[in-house]
């Protein structure tokens, strides 16, 4: 990978920002500074392997993606029509850089553009797609959407959580785990409201997404998150749920944590888990 003169990049996004009303040029364009800028000789071993990390990576350099991402934050809400055709071009690669990029431009539409968003979202997000891709879409892609309509972006996702097929119900897992993560999402009882009836169910396929899901509220809001665990504990959910909650444990602060014990160790036998 060469070495990263700033100024040089600079230039070389400055010059590709010009052709960004050209969209099969731009993206073009765009493809060759991210080879230009990756670790070609990198080879994943069978650790990586292992992890489940990307193979489908240039591994760019990560200043390089930083200032690729703000430039196109800046070009999206300026040249809407562009950058969404920019954004379907990136996605259908299969590089990891190449689809964050996408989600990028997504998620700086602006709000006249809040249904294209929202179908490109029901679009890309389907059941297969690399975890760290839904990731990245579902944090990066609807950045503008939870700010902005939040509600529709919440009526999706409460869609494929009612789905019968639990790939579905995995998207709207994933997708409500974004909005936890997000500190300037503000509207936590929505994201309780969703969580709520399908922790309740606690389908054992989910169990790893949902155990992820209630760190992120635990960090992002110990109290409120407490109160609705114990909320939840209190419709006697099924065992598993339980043995989810003990796991989570240790994000809640240490009092939070011994009062959360009780609730779970005042349960008949029967309920324990």
């Amino acid at each position: 990978m060469p070495a990263v003169q700033l100024a040089n990049l600079n230039q070389q996004i400055d010059a590709l920002t010009q052709r960004f009303l050209d969209p099969i040029d731009f993206q073009n364009g765009l493809e060759t500074l991210l080879i230009r800028y990756a670790d070609l000789t990198y080879k994943p071993g069978q650790t990586v392997r292992q992890t489940g990390l990307p193979y489908s990576s240039y591994r760019t350099a990560p200043i390089v993606m930083r200032a690729l991402e703000d430039r196109l934050a800046f070009l999206a809400p300026r040249y809407p029509e562009p950058a969404l055709t920019v954004s379907e071009g990136l996605w259908k690669t299969d590089k990891t850089e190449s689809r964050r990029l996408a989600a990028v431009l997504l998620g700086n539409l602006p709000v006249e553009y809040v249904d294209a968003v929202l179908s490109h979202l029901k679009a890309w997000s389907i059941p297969g797609v690399e975890y760290s891709h839904l990731e990245t879409l579902f944090t990066l892609g609807s950045a503008r959407l939870r700010k902005e309509d939040s509600q529709k972006w919440l009526d999706m996702i409460r869609t494929w959580l009612s789905s019968a097929d639990q790939g579905m119900v995995r998207l709207g897992v994933l997708a409500i785990t974004s909005l936890a993560s997000d500190r300037n999402f503000e509207n936590l009882p929505a994201v309780y409201n969703l969580a709520g009836p399908l922790l309740t169910l606690s389908p054992g396929e989910l169990q790893n997404e949902l155990r992820t899901l209630l760190i992120q509220l635990a960090r992002r809001s110990p109290t409120e998150t407490a109160y609705f665990l114990r909320q939840v504990i209190g419709l006697q959910p099924p065992p598993m749920l339980l043995r989810i909650i003990r796991r989570c444990l240790p994000e809640f602060p240490m009092e939070t944590q011994a009062r959360l014990r009780g609730v779970l160790q005042a349960l008949p036998r029967e309920d324990k888990g």
